[in-house]
């Protein structure tokens, strides 16, 4: 899991004319471009990885194993409700009898070198989300100082 939190506090104490409601709509807004950007960076690296790809395959060994290919459709992403002055958004992977597996690869074992695909999102994605979250915050403003 990626935690990303964004304090609302300075605006909200700009905005004390009662359009509190509204406020706390566009920072869920600015938050939720983050964690998909982040989302988006994290199925990437997974295809990238080839964890993507389902049906036989032959390992090092020769051995002949299953894929299942699901864990980059189980990275999702989502903004909790806001608590007091700060908004959160998550990026997880679900968890299922078919992507348990994806702490192994991101890990490691010991016998297997880790292949990490999730947690590199954040760093490797951040300018990217930044960006993002800035654009959807500069939309923001005018509709809520007008709103």
């Amino acid at each position: 899991m990626l935690k990303i939190d964004v304090n609302s506090k300075a605006l909200r104490q700009a905005l004390q004319d009662g359009g509190q409601h509204f406020v706390e709509k566009e920072m869920r807004g600015v938050v939720s471009e983050v964690v998909n950007t982040v989302r988006d960076g994290a199925r990437k690296n997974a295809q990238a990885a080839g964890l993507s790809q389902s049906g036989p395959t032959k390992d090092a060994r020769g051995r002949v194993y299953n894929r299942r290919g699901k864990i980059p459709g189980a990275i999702y992403s989502y903004v909790a409700k806001q608590e007091g002055e700060t908004t959160r958004g998550f990026v997880k992977v679900q968890r299922s009898r078919e992507t348990f597996h994806w702490v192994f690869l991101e890990f490691g074992t010991v016998h297997m070198a880790p292949r990490p695909f999730f947690f590199r999102s954040l760093p490797e994605n951040e300018g990217a989300a930044m960006a993002a979250a800035q654009k959807r915050f500069d939309d923001a403003i005018p509709r809520i100082l007008k709103g």
